[in-house]
């Protein structure tokens, strides 16, 4: 028999288990990505069809790089999300990167600070 503290965990617990499944499933994606080191800056380029600007989210904290896009595409019935994160390197001036999205990939630019640039020395 059940006192009434057991009936308010298997409550507590029916709630958490109707809330759970009440969440919509993503499918999981790694977003193919292409990678140049230019001399001033890095471009990174990211294969993520079906997904608009308004549903990408990029963010930097202590130097990794992480990028979520929500693909209005399908796998089973189940909406795409592509992700991908990358450990960013001290030469990339964080403040200075950019992102636009087109036609299904999305292109960041990673400008490199000014002592990781190339400097060329002229010779007299």
């Amino acid at each position: 028999m059940m006192d009434g503290n057991d009936k308010k965990c298997c409550m507590a617990n029916e709630e958490k288990n109707a809330v759970q499944t009440a969440k919509v499933q993503m499918h999981e994606m790694m977003a193919i990505a292409d990678v140049l080191d230019g001399e001033d800056a890095v471009t990174v380029w990211f294969e993520i069809p079906g997904a608009c600007k308004d549903h990408v989210t990029i963010e930097v904290k202590d130097r990794v790089m992480k990028m979520r896009a929500e693909s209005c595409l399908r796998k089973g019935g189940v909406p795409i999300v592509f992700h991908r994160e990358f450990q960013l390197s001290d030469c990339i001036d964080v403040q200075g990167i950019t992102a636009v999205t087109q036609d299904g990939v999305l292109t960041l630019t990673l400008p490199k600070s000014e002592h990781a640039k190339v400097h060329r020395i002229k010779v007299s």
